[in-house]
């Protein structure tokens, strides 16, 4: 039977991409959701760059892995039996990325946020890349919102506590403590919504 027992509460504009190696000929070349499919369904092996066919190895985050599960559901893969092409790679950690042709999924708040210093840098020598020619951030370093492979992420409360003051004031409305702030949502690395703090569905865990 189903209840209302939580509510999911809008927080921000969430996105992921793909990171390759600075130093790797892939950071020349414009990947589309399509080919990246396609890669990491095992149908393309090599991408060519300026003429020269380099190896791809497609990697994915370890099982548990929010980003690793959303990426698999748009290459449309099983994040816990990827395909034999598809390697492991921690979450967030462009150290994973070790050979020319090596690629993963990475999230675009994560590696604003690691930039900017608002979290622990694991960037290594990745870089992300543009997808169907939009790039994951803007000219000011900020996520943009209009990156094709983007979620709202939201903060889940127990419907019944909605009221309560402390509660309140955290997360309900747009002049709660995690929304009132653009700058912050957007030193994180989060794309900020304009009806942030509001009830999005309800549900049951």
């Amino acid at each position: 039977m189903s209840t209302n027992d939580l509510s999911w509460l809008r927080f921000a504009r969430d996105g992921v991409t793909v990171a390759v190696r600075t130093d790797s000929g892939l950071v020349d070349h414009d990947f589309t959701t399509a080919e990246l499919q396609d890669i990491y369904r095992c149908k393309v092996t090599t991408v060519d760059v300026g003429g020269r066919a380099i190896a791809v190895r497609p990697l994915l985050p370890e099982v548990g892995s929010g980003t690793g599960a959303y990426w698999a559901a748009v290459m449309g893969i099983s994040s816990t039996m990827p395909p034999s092409c598809v390697g492991g790679a921690e979450e967030h950690d462009g150290r994973s990325l070790v050979n020319e042709g090596d690629l993963m999924p990475f999230s675009i708040p994560q590696f604003i946020a690691q930039v900017n210093g608002a979290a622990t840098n694991r960037l290594g020598a990745a870089d992300i890349r543009p997808v169907d020619g939009v790039d994951p951030y803007t000219q000011s370093f900020t996520f943009n919102t209009s990156f094709p492979i983007a979620r709202d992420v939201y903060v889940v409360v127990e419907t019944a506590r909605l009221t309560e003051t402390a509660i309140a004031a955290a997360f309900v409305g747009r002049g709660s403590l995690v929304c009132y702030d653009a700058a912050i949502t957007e030193l994180h690395g989060f794309g900020p919504l304009a009806n942030c703090g509001s009830v999005a569905f309800t549900g049951e865990s």
